[in-house]
């Protein structure tokens, strides 16, 4: 009882005090600090989640109307925690230090840019730029699946590098994408440049919200929708999967993990949080593949051919129709390769060369030494 109350007068008191001395930043770190003890404290859930929105949706944008700069802080330090979320899925989640993981950040960032500004005619010819800005909405998913492309292009060239090595392969390749986005003014201005794109188009507000408030609140949501994927794929069969490809890729593939798959549908969902990667949810027997996962069973697929070792073949469901056969047959039909079945205790096993060669040829396999054929 005690710590809520604390933890409601320390959010009280200092939100009040921010809004009294608003240009103090020690005092808007308190009320900062007020938010993360309330997520730490020894406290029942009902209310500290009733708190930390109260917080979040209330009192933060309050606070922005007497100082802009912190909403401004605030709507970055959503913009920075999708991003460390999407690194979660990559180093957390399966194993693979990606140290060039801001590539995608400035991917998705300039696939806006430059259709959203009058520089795309320099690019194409014409006039019909930059796009209305409601387009921006529609460019929050064209982002989505151009930065999933590029993880996707990015992680096949780097599927047996582990540790050390992965890491400086993915640190080259941040590397790459700010120098191409420095230099990329010449023999095509695509980039602009050290200049920078600008002006970009700003879209409608809904419900005519000040742009401040518009992008903290976006910000927010994107966040919450972020982190409701991690605990999706963390809970699904894919978290599962990368979790043991983090642990030992060996044991993960003598499972009958496909490495392939697994480790492009990580980057590909650190990059953009494309919610088709856990379409299926926990839907474990379906063989089915569309969109995104289309491809990457193509890459699994081309990967494997070019390989000598042995293929794990994904599990099949079982045939109901042999699985009745071999259960009241048993005796007298092994299953097929293919039936998946268990192995039956009653089934007799296949005899050894010695032991075939010593049977008689009259004398069925099983059949004791002195009865008749």
């Amino acid at each position: 009882m005690i710590w809520s109350l604390i933890a409601v007068a320390l959010v009280g008191l200092s939100a009040v005090a921010v809004a009294t001395f608003p240009r103090s930043v020690l005092i808007f770190l308190l009320f900062q600090s007020s938010l993360l003890f309330v997520y730490k404290a020894r406290i029942p859930e009902r209310l500290r989640w009733a708190l930390m929105t109260i917080s979040l949706l209330v009192l933060m944008p309050t606070i922005g109307y007497f100082n802009s700069y912190y909403l401004e802080v605030a709507t970055q330090v959503g913009i920075f925690v999708a991003l460390a979320l999407g690194l979660n899925i990559v180093v957390g989640l399966a194993g693979l230090l990606d140290l060039g993981y801001v590539a995608f950040f400035a991917v998705g960032a300039y696939s806006w840019a430059i259709l959203g500004s009058p520089h795309a005619n320099v690019i194409f010819g014409g006039d019909m730029f930059p796009l209305a800005g409601w387009w921006f909405y529609i460019f929050l998913f064209v982002g989505l699946a151009t930065a999933a492309t590029t993880g996707i292009m990015l992680g096949l060239p780097v599927l047996r590098l582990h540790g050390d090595y992965l890491a400086i392969v993915t640190l080259g390749f941040g590397e790459v994408i700010r120098v191409l986005a420095n230099n990329l003014d010449k023999p095509i201005n695509l980039t602009n440049g050290p200049k920078g794109i600008t002006p970009i188009m700003r879209p409608p507000t809904p419900f005519g919200l000040p742009y401040g408030e518009f992008f903290y609140f976006l910000a927010l949501l994107i966040v919450v929708a972020v982190v409701i994927v991690n605990r999706r794929l963390e809970d699904s069969h894919i978290g599962r999967a990368w979790e043991a490809i983090r642990e030992d890729e060996l044991a993960a593939r003598a499972m009958g993990v496909s490495l392939v798959r697994m480790k492009l549908m990580a980057f590909a969902c650190g990059a953009s949080f494309d919610s088709r990667c856990d379409r299926r949810g926990h839907r474990r027997d379906r063989a089915e593949s569309s969109g995104l996962e289309g491809i990457l069973a193509l890459a699994q697929r081309a990967q494997e051919r070019g390989r000598h070792d042995l293929r794990l073949q994904p599990r099949r469901s079982p045939d109901p129709v042999r699985a009745r056969q071999v259960r009241t047959d048993g005796v007298r039909h092994h299953p097929r390769p293919h039936d998946d079945l268990p192995p039956a205790r009653d089934l007799p096993r296949a005899p050894s060369p010695a032991r075939a060669r010593s049977l008689k040829p009259g004398r069925a396999v099983g059949t004791p030494r002195g009865a008749a054929a």
